[in-house]
């Protein structure tokens, strides 16, 4: 069973309108709720903006680990699942990172005024 349906699925339409054969590389997808196959692997990205966002994955990984002092082998086992992910993994990643990044910092910013608080 795939992890990531539930994750992903956001009821796009699905490319093949409902009634069209099923082509071979396709056989096997969950069904779409509108009778087409549901693919929740990401669209096409340009490897430009690719590079972008795994350098912002890693960017914001290593500022986490850092702030929630990660032990070094959980840095390097972390790191190793991202440079082997597959691309349609990545915006998920991204986002998950970011967010527990955006908390930690917000949570670091309160402690630090808490503590210059007379």
């Amino acid at each position: 069973m795939n992890l990531y349906i539930p994750r992903f699925n956001d009821h796009r339409p699905s490319a093949a309108p409902t009634g069209e054969g099923m082509p071979d590389d396709r056989k096997g997808a969950p069904k779409h709720a509108d009778g087409g196959p549901y693919l929740p692997w990401e669209t096409c990205v340009d490897p430009e903006r690719l590079a972008v966002m795994q350098r912002e994955l890693f960017a914001a990984v290593e500022e986490l680990a850092r702030l929630e002092r990660w032990p070094d082998a959980h840095f390097d086992h972390v790191a190793y699942c991202l440079e082997r992910q597959p691309n349609s993994t990545l915006r998920s990643d991204l986002v998950h990172f970011l967010e527990r990044l955006r908390v930690t910092c917000a949570e670091e910013t309160g402690r630090l005024a808490a503590g210059l608080r007379p």
